[in-house]
């Protein structure tokens, strides 16, 4: 039988939608076909094959259990500025993410209008947004020999952010942890700290900075 007035409408609005998410399914799917196998450079295999084997080993033996790494994802080679002395990683936000929430905040500041003390979800939904559009980063400093953990890097208040010094590193380990290709810098002791996340399809990216990152930072081994 056919739907009339608002039940029209409600049939017409739940067609488009289950459409759309099976265009967009299609679309992963045709992408996962198309997308090009990663190959290991020639300049990571050579470094690899230059550490000792009882180093490689050595590493492997001595690193604690994963934790799940922070959400910091490369998207595009590491930049270096002032003269090479800064690498720097940074997070990737996507685009249909910041859409989505902004559409959303709007959505709850029009609800707290209408809404008693609906302002409080209104101020807490603008703090996830904001943190999510302030990327993080991880920052090599290459002459100070410190890695930093943070939003904002500023090198003038570089002594009172989080940091790992280089000679605290072992080795580099990459680990599949959660549908991504996870880095760390494995402590002496063993710790794993997360430096980044890369999505398997951005895996040459990692492949491409790792040797340069672990030649600058005192040719450490890398595992994986």
């Amino acid at each position: 039988f056919w739907y009339r007035g608002k039940w029209g409408m409600l049939r017409w609005i739940k067609s488009v939608f289950l459409y759309l998410v099976s265009l967009f399914f299609a679309i992963g799917f045709a992408r996962s076909l198309l997308q090009k196998k990663t190959t290991v450079p020639e300049r990571l295999k050579n470094y690899i094959n230059a550490i000792p084997p009882e180093c490689f080993h050595a590493a492997l033996n001595m690193e604690n259990p994963a934790v799940v790494s922070g959400n910091i994802e490369l998207r595009q080679k590491m930049t270096y500025l002032h003269a090479e002395r800064y690498g720097v990683i940074r997070k990737h936000v996507s685009g249909l993410s910041c859409f989505i929430w902004s559409i959303l905040f709007l959505l709850a500041v029009l609800t707290s209008v209408l809404v008693p003390l609906c302002w409080i979800a209104v101020v807490i939904l603008g703090g996830v947004v904001y943190s999510l559009s302030v990327p993080r980063m991880t920052v090599f400093d290459f002459q100070e020999k410190k890695i930093f953990f943070c939003r904002w890097f500023r090198p003038e208040k570089a002594d009172r952010m989080r940091s790992l010094s280089f000679s605290a590193v072992d080795h580099l380990n990459c680990q599949m942890l959660l549908g991504s290709i996870s880095l760390f810098a494995v402590t002496h002791d063993g710790e794993k700290v997360p430096l980044c996340s890369v999505a398997p399809k951005r895996l040459e990216l990692l492949f491409g900075v790792l040797p340069e990152l672990a030649e600058k930072m005192g040719r450490l081994p890398i595992t994986y």
